[in-house]
């Protein structure tokens, strides 16, 4: 119960925590700094996680093992990369997804694993039902150009204390695709799962509000997912759902085309960004190819962008334009520290 407690905790504290007035990145700086301090405060509880292993099915020793290979990689990239050591252990200035986050991160997913029964499970939810509130309230005092603090933002006022729009939106979009199930759960009383209808309107408004398709779409995919597990479940309609699948696979071919701008979505889902990003993945696929093992460093994509894109990517965003990220975690992670480490 105590590690239950003490991730929530971790949890709740490095999604609030901000430093505005302090340094020039108030927000990724300060949260790496105590995600590494709650990563290494938590690794006392190590036995726990090798408790589990002696004792566990043979999936949840690979999964143990795959994650501890992922670590040795990023460790071993740190030495064969040719990147600086410092910009690979930090992190670039204003990502910090080096070596430290993702060895923080590995620390953690190793000993939520070991949380077990329903009550260890709803402790974590507990505080972050905590987080949520005060993420919606303050993310509706964004949206209402009520916040205390005046953001050099250039982008849309609803950035929670994630700093940027679609990290804030992808946040909202999870706390309501987790939530959804309980919509149904006849353990619940009518009035509970009113409230809980409420909570997800909000929450599905503010990604709408906050121009961001990050969080809408991982709403409505929850949902059709979920429907279609139901629909799934029952044997009298189990058929129906292979058609209920395929129609899904149609609208999701056509929403991607009409991010592109192509399609009968095309005049409302039309997002130049998502084109740019898709020319941020085919650099990142070409980096691959060319350091397949370790990759380029930790968190070093930036340093290769300019020499990796193509053609197509120069004429779109121009010659200046440069990104120093993927856009994509798991071609982050192949691209910075090999393709081994992201499979």
């Amino acid at each position: 119960m105590k590690l239950a407690r003490n991730i929530g905790i971790i949890g709740a504290f490095v999604t609030f925590v901000i430093s505005p007035n302090t340094n020039l990145d108030p927000i990724n700086i300060i949260k790496f700094f105590f995600l590494s301090i709650g990563a290494g405060y938590l690794v006392a509880d190590y036995k726990q996680v090798v408790s589990r292993f002696k004792s566990g099915t043979k999936s949840y020793r690979y999964f143990i093992i795959s994650t501890l290979v992922f670590v040795l990689f990023q460790f071993v990239g740190l030495f064969l990369s040719g990147a600086t050591l410092i910009s690979q252990i930090y992190g670039v200035f204003g990502r910090n997804t080096g070596f430290l986050t993702y060895l923080a991160l590995s620390i953690l997913v190793l000993l939520v694993s070991t949380l077990e029964n329903s009550q260890q499970i709803r402790e974590v939810i507990k505080y972050l039902l905590v987080v949520t509130c005060f993420e919606i309230v303050y993310g509706l005092f964004q949206f209402a150009n009520i916040d205390p603090y005046s953001w050099k933002n250039l982008y849309n006022p609803i950035i929670g204390t994630l700093g940027n729009p679609n990290f804030s939106s992808a946040f909202y979009g999870i706390v309501a695709s987790l939530m959804i199930p309980y919509l149904f759960e006849k353990s619940f009383k009518l009035r509970m799962r009113f409230f809980i209808l409420i909570v997800i309107g909000i929450l599905f408004f503010l990604t709408i509000a906050s121009d961001s398709w990050q969080g809408t779409g991982l709403i409505l995919v929850s949902a059709a997912i979920y429907f279609l597990t139901i629909v799934r479940s029952m044997h009298r309609t189990r058929t129906f759902g292979y058609l209920i699948g395929a129609i899904y696979l149609g609208i999701t071919a056509l929403v991607i085309r009409g991010f592109q701008g192509d399609g009968p979505f095309g005049t409302y889902l039309n997002k130049p960004t998502f084109t740019i990003r898709m020319d941020y993945w085919r650099t990142a696929i070409n980096t691959i190819k060319h350091n397949l093992l370790f990759g380029v460093g930790s968190d070093n994509f930036g340093d290769w962008f300019r020499l990796m894109r193509d053609e197509e990517t120069v004429k779109r965003i121009g010659l200046g334009v440069a990104t120093n990220t993927t856009h994509n975690v798991v071609l982050d992670i192949m691209a910075n520290t090999g393709l081994l480490a992201g499979v």
